[in-house]
């Protein structure tokens, strides 16, 4: 059985030999505007934080580095200390900046919605109110949760 014969055709017999790709190509097709875009966002965002290094961050970084070092030194097991060096490590982005918070806002995703896609971008007062009310109390139970949780990690 040719390949003919499975549906299969010979590449050779149905391309169209006018059909040249160029550079031009670069800036017509959509795939390569949105290639452009992501690295315009890439280099705008390079522009904006790197100048601006978050506050004290390099005090931070070396009392975070001289805590991880001397809890390893102190035992072969990873403490609680060590594990809050690292966040304190890890906690330092530039998303919480004035000027990246400013860009993080404009350029997040919308939120969803049920009926309106202008819910998605406004929202109300009392809506807001609602959600704010609602995250609060969910972020209270986990800061509760994560106490207990360091509380019994320290005694244990």
């Amino acid at each position: 059985m040719t390949d003919r014969d499975r549906g299969r055709t010979d590449t050779a017999d149905t391309a169209d030999p006018t059909d040249q790709r160029g550079w031009s190509e670069l800036f017509r097709t959509e795939d390569y505007w949105a290639i452009w875009l992501g690295l315009a966002l890439i280099a705008a965002s390079l522009i904006v934080y790197l100048p601006r290094p978050p506050a004290g961050m390099d005090a931070s970084l070396a009392t975070a580095n001289a805590t991880l070092r001397s809890e390893e030194a102190a035992s072969p097991l990873r403490t609680v200390a060590w594990y809050e060096a690292l966040d304190a490590k890890a906690g330092l982005k530039g998303t919480g900046e004035p000027h990246g918070k400013t860009l993080t806002r404009l350029l997040a995703t919308p939120h969803g919605w049920r009926a309106d896609p202008l819910h998605s971008l406004i929202s109300d007062d009392a809506r807001a109110a609602a959600q704010r009310a609602g995250a609060a109390a969910k972020s209270a139970r986990r800061a509760a949760a994560a106490a207990a949780a360091r509380e019994a990690a320290q005694t244990a």
